[in-house]
């Protein structure tokens, strides 16, 4: 079980920021030390993965970082099981407008539930009617899904997930992760981490070619997290992209 050249990049983090952890340094820091690491932008760094769910959390990440990539799935609360579901038929009409239900309001802003995938996205629009919602976002979500599947087909990113952090609910397993990983295998091989909590992070294992384990000290419990555990998600971020500059191809 390779644990990569950088297994200690928490360590090294921390002697550029002391102490290194969400409440004591601040995002600027955090992003200077990993910067220094990984030797290019954060926003670049964050740009080299996507979310599969099945909440925001990383979003948010990114958005710290400066990166606002269009993604599919960024924003997006899915459950595996779902996503599995959606990448077997290739999201097919997920953007079909009866499909589409829009929550909110023009002042609070805008979300859709499309309940084929049992997915809901935050849109961030605001000030726009409904009538107008109903009439440009098929062609909005077609777009994002068209680029998230082409993603996949190119293998260039490293996609991530995590469980939905519940109090008391199980990590997810080796097995809980297969199918997920066999449904991205067959659009092509980009690598895939999934994080578990747990007091050893920040740390990435690669089990095998491809598919990394992630250890991070804590998971949000919220379908909308503005305050991810920044400094530990940058260090899994670091990592695993060092990993797979090292790491064997994906078969």
């Amino acid at each position: 079980m390779n644990k990569g050249p950088l297994e200690n990049v928490g360590q090294k983090l921390r002697r550029s920021a002391e102490p290194l952890n969400a409440k004591s340094a601040s995002v600027e820091d955090v992003i200077t030390a990993v910067e220094a690491i990984v030797g290019m932008p954060a926003r670049d760094l964050a740009m080299e993965f996507e979310s599969l769910g099945p909440a925001c959390e990383f979003g948010f990440v990114q958005r710290l970082c400066g990166a606002e990539p269009i993604s599919f799935t960024r924003f997006t609360r899915i459950s595996r099981e779902n996503m599995i579901r959606g990448l077997d038929v290739g999201f097919a009409e997920v953007n079909d407008p009866a499909q589409m239900e829009l929550l909110g309001d023009m002042t609070n802003g805008w979300d859709v539930h499309v309940p084929r995938y049992g997915m809901t996205y935050h849109t961030f629009r605001r000030g726009i009617e409904r009538e107008v919602m109903h009439r440009v976002e098929p062609d909005r979500m077609r777009f994002r899904r068209d680029k998230f599947l082409a993603e996949l087909s190119r293998g260039s990113k490293i996609f991530v997930t995590w469980r939905w952090a519940v109090p008391g609910s199980p990590q997810l397993t080796l097995a809980d992760i297969e199918p997920l990983l066999a449904a991205v295998r067959r659009y092509g091989s980009g690598y895939m981490m999934w994080l578990v909590e747990s007091n050893s992070g920040p740390l990435v294992e690669e089990l095998r070619p491809g598919l990394l384990r992630g250890h991070i000290g804590s998971l949000r419990n919220s379908g909308f997290v503005d305050d991810p555990d920044f400094a530990g998600w940058m260090a899994l971020l670091a990592n695993a992209w060092l990993l797979r500059q090292t790491g064997d191809k994906p078969s």
